[in-house]
Order: structure tokens, then C-alpha cells, then sequence
């Protein structure tokens, strides 16, 4: 389970009993709805790794010190330590991640290329991010599954009238560049405080702000593409080509005819 620090000397201690585990630290505050929404998941995630990480809960209003010493300016903030060193340190609560499973009826010699692209607004694709791309490949026959998961969206780049509202999140898979599906998923990015919901904030507060992916509801985009590789369609169409013009040729079927009259006599 996780637990909450009192104290420098408490995380001190802490640190020390760690031994060779991974410790991560969740600085968090009780007013911060991102911290009240992964709260959960992080215990989930203690429970079930205990025997390899530890997991210690710092509130930055109890443990001013420590906030000061790991400047901490937002919330949640995730660090990890190794034998009293930083080893990582991300802000944000995206544990939002997609199981993704397909099938496929033959064998893909080449990697298939997947993006994960946050739509910043609906206006102009320039606002769109691309949180992470993942190569997976070569592919057997047969049904694979993996999940993917990426960061948040850089704040700093959404326009200030999209930052609150609907706007959708897009999972596109590619074969030799070629994007032949796209799946969007819409997401309703909405303030906690009913008050801040009745007057929200400018310039918008991010701390505050939850975001509620509509999982059930995928829109889904196929795009027709060429699966064989281009050299082999080429050489394919040449072969084609040159028995064409063998058959088209007379000159050629008058040797060819006279070469197997020569072989009957």
C-alpha cells in the first residue's frame, strides 16, 4: 500500500528502508482533482508491486520543505528514486492508457507504425500533438495485443477557448507510411469545482482540470492502402509487361514455331 509521509525525517527514513526498491513519490495536494482522480490507480499499483517499488504519498501543504527541495510547481508530480537518487521525475495525471488488439490474416514483414495525436483544436490541425508513436513488428499471423500509453498534451501549446470542453484524442496505425485506420476517441477535459465549471477561469487552472475519455464510443476511419512491397509489385509488373509483349511479338512466335518444327523432324 502506499504510504503517507509526516515528515522530512519520516522520508528520510523512508528512503532508507527502501533499500534496492524503486521508490516513487507522489506529491499531491487534497484540493487537486487530477491527485483525487489517479489516487486509486497508485494504490492499485503499490498493492501489486510490492515486493519490487515503494510508494510514498507526500501532501505539498504538510511537507513544504520537501516541495521546495524536489520543486515541485504542479500536482501530482511523480518522482523516482533509486538508492537516494532521481532517476525520473513527470507531472500529470495521464494514466489513461489503450489495450490495443488486432488481427492479422498474413504475415507483415515490416513494422506497423502507431501515433497517438491529441487534438488541440478543432479550427487547425497545426494544434495538433502527436504524444507518442510506437513501432510494432514484424507481425505473425494470428491476434496480437499491446497497450499504449503516452503522456499529456503540452498545455502551453492549446489554444485558451479549447482548453475546457470536448476534443478528441486520435490512435492511427500505418504500414510503410501508409495510414490505413484511424480510431477517435472523444474526451471531456471539465473542472472538478462546480464553481470553477459555473466560471471558469482565464487563463484556464490545469491543476484542477479532469479529463474523461468516452471509450465506448470510437469513431473509426479505414483508408485503403498497398500492402505489397512496391519493388516486388514493380518487378511483378515488368515480368507481366515483357510476357505481354513476348506473346505480341511475331517475329518471336515465328523463331519460337520454327525452333519446334526443327525439334519434331
Amino acid at each position: 500500500m502506499a504510504i503517507h509521509v509526516k515528515d522530512q525525517a519520516d522520508f528520510n527514513a523512508k528512503l532508507q528502508e527502501a533499500g534496492d526498491k524503486l521508490v516513487v513519490v507522489d506529491f499531491f495536494a487534497t484540493w487537486c482533482g487530477p491527485c483525487k482522480m489517479i489516487a486509486p490507480k497508485l494504490e492499485e499499483m503499490a498493492n501489486e508491486m510490492t515486493g519490487s517499488i515503494v510508494v510514498l504519498k507526500v501532501d505539498v501543504d504538510e511537507c513544504e520543505d520537501l516541495a521546495v527541495q524536489y520543486n515541485i510547481s504542479s500536482m501530482p508530480t511523480f518522482v523516482f528514486i533509486k538508492h537516494g537518487a532521481t532517476v525520473e521525475t513527470f507531472s500529470g495525471a495521464n494514466y489513461d492508457k489503450f489495450e490495443i488488439t488486432f488481427e492479422c490474416i498474413e504475415e507483415l514483414k515490416e513494422d506497423l507504425e502507431w501515433k497517438m495525436i491529441y487534438v488541440g483544436s478543432a479550427e487547425s490541425e497545426e494544434y495538433d500533438q502527436i504524444l507518442d508513436s510506437v513501432y510494432v513488428g514484424p507481425i505473425p499471423e494470428g491476434k496480437h495485443m499491446f497497450v499504449f500509453q503516452a503522456d499529456p498534451p503540452n498545455v502551453t501549446r492549446i489554444p485558451e477557448n479549447d482548453a475546457i470542453g470536448v476534443t478528441v484524442v486520435l490512435l492511427t496505425c500505418s504500414y510503410r507510411s501508409q495510414e490505413f485506420i484511424r480510431v477517435g476517441y472523444f474526451i471531456n477535459n471539465e473542472y472538478t469545482d462546480p464553481e470553477l465549471r459555473e466560471n471558469p477561469p482565464s487563463p484556464p487552472q490545469f491543476d484542477k482540470v479532469t479529463r474523461n475519455i468516452l471509450g465506448s464510443e470510437p469513431r473509426v476511419t479505414r483508408f485503403k492502402i498497398t500492402w505489397e512491397d512496391p519493388n516486388t509489385l514493380q518487378q511483378q509488373e515488368q515480368v507481366e509487361e515483357e510476357n505481354i509483349s513476348t506473346v505480341n511479338d511475331p517475329g518471336l512466335i515465328n523463331e519460337n514455331s520454327n525452333s519446334l518444327t526443327a525439334m519434331e523432324v
